[in-house]
């Protein structure tokens, strides 16, 4: 059996087929380009559902402004963006005379810088244009006039994906000064490149992930053991948690936060690299709060520095991605003590 194919214009009809094989040979005749008997060539393509999950915006450090960034709007993110996955970084190296190459020394992940190429327009009128013009030069300049010194940026890049929500922290470094006229700007749109920069180049959860160790009510005073005859003897309530489990789902090490809340005689955590102790008592209604990361370390009680409640020998490393083993330790005096651990995930792409 043989088959013919035809592969001409939808219009092309077959006229002649010239058999050169057996009298018992059949054929199949196969027209690609038209329909089937009876029903239309179609004359439009259909519309194929949009593959893309990614939905960009702006939106304010505390999440009172947002601005989103359409495909098919007045604010509209065209293609070209850059600075969107990993972070640049500067590879360090070494050289020995005589021997051939280098050998690596370190691995240093640089601040991020993100360029975003813009259109902002209005259908319908140049106030409109103007208005969206001037909420997106308020929000990069939100920091201009005021204490920027330590933040991580002024506000935030949000990215929404199948990956799930992330978050990086920017500062505006260029790109609306402006044109008028020519290609780039007319009378109610404008094309501009805005160039950001992230000084943690990591994304970063919006909620913190915690895990807070509590001592229930009525479980000081008394001890209750026969090994304390009467009277018994005063003994402070304590919660130990040994391996306990903590997986971090960001693939980026994560500085963890620690929250004391009195009474409590003692607190410690410990894990690979990390060995914090709180050795001095705080009272009931206050709160001791440790932050390990090395941008803005700092131990306070509510609010006053207190590194003095914490050991002088206290060590500090963040949990790495996937799970880790921790001890935890809480002493209480009274009700109502508690010890959180917390850290933001944190990712090195949008996606």
């Amino acid at each position: 059996m043989a088959t013919l194919i035809d592969g001409g214009s939808p219009s092309s009809a077959l006229e002649d087929v010239l058999d050169g094989g057996s009298p018992d040979t059949k054929y199949d005749v196969v027209d690609g380009n038209g329909a089937s008997p009876g029903v239309p060539f179609p004359t439009v393509p259909p519309v194929l559902p949009r593959a893309d999950s990614r939905v960009y915006w702006f939106e304010s450090m505390d999440g009172s402004t947002v601005i989103p960034l359409n495909v098919d709007a007045e604010r509209i993110l065209m293609s070209g963006a850059t600075g969107l996955y990993l972070p640049p970084v500067d590879v360090v190296t070494a050289t020995m005379p005589g021997v051939p190459g280098s050998w690596l020394q370190e691995t240093n992940i640089l601040e991020r810088e993100v360029f975003l190429p813009m259109k902002f327009a209005s259908d319908t009128a140049q106030e409109n244009f103007f208005t969206s013009l001037a909420e997106m030069a308020g929000l990069v300049t939100s920091n201009w006039f005021g204490q920027s010194l330590g933040s991580s940026g002024s506000f935030r890049l949000g990215v929404l994906s199948s990956k799930g929500e992330r978050l990086l922290d920017v500062t505006y470094k260029g790109g609306m000064e402006g044109k008028s006229g020519g290609g780039d700007s007319g009378t109610r749109w404008e094309k501009f490149g805005l160039t950001l920069v992230a000084t943690d180049p990591f994304f970063h959860a919006r909620e913190r992930t915690t895990f807070t160790y509590q001592v229930a009510d009525g479980e000081v005073f008394l001890s209750s053991t026969d090994a304390n005859p009467w009277p018994r003897a005063l003994s402070a309530s304590t919660v130990i948690g040994n391996g306990m489990q903590m997986l971090v789902r960001g693939d980026v090490p994560a500085w963890i936060d620690m929250d004391v809340s009195g009474p409590a005689t003692l607190a410690s955590v410990t894990f690979p690299g990390t060995d914090v102790v709180m050795t001095s008592a705080i009272p009931s209604g206050s709160q001791l709060s440790l932050v390990t990361d090395p941008r803005k370390r700092s131990a306070r009680l509510n609010g006053a520095v207190a590194w003095s409640k914490i050991a002088f020998d206290s060590t500090f490393a963040p949990l790495m991605p996937g799970s880790n083993m921790v001890n935890v330790s809480l002493n209480s005096a009274g009700d109502g003590t508690s010890l959180t651990v917390g850290w933001t995930e944190r990712f090195l792409s949008a996606y």
